[in-house]
């Protein structure tokens, strides 16, 4: 599963503002409202808070991918936020957050869904990705730059060896 497959322009919202993590999680999920694949916007936006209150999902270096599993949805929705400054979202490393990836998938995309939050996690912690799309001047240059970087991520041979095996 690409990002680009579930992300588009007109789902990043671009310096956000915000001063909590539900505050932000409410403004992401507000943009998957319209989706044909959402059922209910309100039971996916609970099925979000219930998530985070179960653990923070701010991975660290400043950026949180919010998620959740519920039947409301069908498929797999995406939204992506820039805050304008930097929150507080619980992070591991106590570091605030400042680039939120939310994701909501049906039980039937587990896999698909899994793979995306890894994906996301994997290319933000590479090459000052996250710099650069703190520094980007649009949604459209944000989502032009995790496009490019989601090609590199596929054109490497980004296979896991365990003990010499493929």
């Amino acid at each position: 599963m690409n990002i680009s497959d579930v992300l588009s322009v007109d789902r990043i919202l671009f310096r956000v503002r915000g001063t909590t993590k539900a505050e932000i999680i409410d403004k992401l999920t507000s943009l998957l409202a319209n989706d044909h694949r959402v059922r209910d916007h309100e039971k996916i936006r609970e099925a979000v808070h219930g998530r985070e209150r179960i653990m923070s999902t701010a991975v660290g270096n400043g950026f949180a991918i919010p998620h959740a599993k519920t039947d409301w949805v069908s498929g797999i929705v995406m939204a992506c936020g820039l805050l304008d400054t930097p929150i507080d979202f619980d992070s591991l490393d106590s570091s605030p957050v400042d680039l939120v990836f939310l994701i909501v998938s049906n039980e039937n995309h587990v896999s698909s869904y899994v793979q995306l939050i890894s994906r996301i996690a994997t290319i933000m912690n590479k090459d000052g990705l996250h710099a650069k799309l703190a520094g980007a001047k649009s949604a459209k240059e944000m989502y032009d730059l995790l496009c490019r970087e989601e090609k590199r991520y596929e054109q490497c041979n980004c296979t896991l060896t365990v003990r010499g095996v493929s």
